[in-house]
């Protein structure tokens, strides 16, 4: 259990669990407690750490604007999720160095976006309609640890990373999903030992440079008939290393004579 003290009284001696509430490491919010609340005043107050614990049903996204908070599932059990079908995004990153951590996001259009640098999402459980992270100008971004779901009945890219660098994706599972991955305009990454599940086409890169696919397990789901690619690098791309995966489809590069290399892939049903 977390040990916080009442806001009001920090020179208070006895010690009481709440919301809102806050000593020198965070704040801790239980079931159906505030989190915009707890955001604002973390923000206004230098506090990095929120601690959820429990159920939490928002009416509107939760947004980070202007300070590095880590928000930090505190049980098995947080989660959180729409109060109704207006709320089609969970969390906006807006300020660098944040973090979601040990969390589960259900119900989402959109579960995180992110327009900033240094954030950590790791070891989430993320049930999204369409979109479970999309990155966009966000440089030093870290996914790992997390398991992603779609939904059958919606086309939907899990993750969407664009125009940013310096990226790691790794150690996830992706699946029930149409295109898991997008990566667009994306250098210096890494994307490794991800599990991922597709219907359309498994991973696809746009104008990307520098980036190395390592490790990666990419499968088609036998839910869907019709699919395109496990992996597919678009034209204009340049430096991209695609080492030692296991591949369950076709594969394309468009780019001929290019700085490309394919080693040691295994494609499934082919001597490897």
């Amino acid at each position: 259990e977390v040990q916080v003290k009442n806001m009001n009284s920090p020179n208070e001696n006895k010690y009481i669990y709440s919301a809102n509430m806050s000593y020198d490491i965070g704040l801790l919010i239980k079931d159906n407690e505030d989190i915009p609340t707890a955001i604002k005043f973390a923000e206004s107050n230098n506090i990095i750490y929120i601690f959820i614990k429990g159920l939490h049903k928002i009416s509107k996204p939760l947004e980070i604007n202007n300070f590095p908070i880590k928000m930090i599932g505190l049980s098995k059990d947080s989660r959180i999720t729409p109060a109704d079908s207006n709320v089609e995004c969970a969390t906006y990153l807006n300020a660098d160095n944040c973090s979601i951590m040990n969390i589960s996001l259900e119900g989402f259009s959109e579960s995180i976006i992110i327009h900033a640098d240094n954030c950590t999402i790791e070891n989430t459980n993320i049930f999204s309609d369409e979109t479970a992270i999309k990155a966009e100008k966000s440089n030093n971004t870290t996914i790992i640890n997390n398991i992603f779901h779609g939904d059958t009945n919606n086309e939907g890219v899990l993750l969407f990373i664009d125009n940013s660098a310096f990226i790691k994706i790794m150690n996830n599972t992706l699946d029930n999903s149409t295109n898991p991955i997008i990566l667009a305009s994306v250098g210096n990454s890494y994307l490794e030992r991800n599990e991922i599940i597709y219907s359309n086409i498994g991973v696809e890169m746009i104008g990307c440079n520098g980036v190395d696919i390592l490790n990666n397990s990419i499968k088609l789901s036998q839910k869907y008939g019709n699919f395109a690619y496990s992996f597919r690098i678009c034209k204009n791309c340049e430096n991209i290393r695609v080492v030692n995966n296991t591949i369950g489809g076709k594969a394309c590069d468009d780019n001929s004579n290019s700085t490309n290399k394919w080693e040691k892939n295994c494609w499934k049903d082919l001597p490897c």
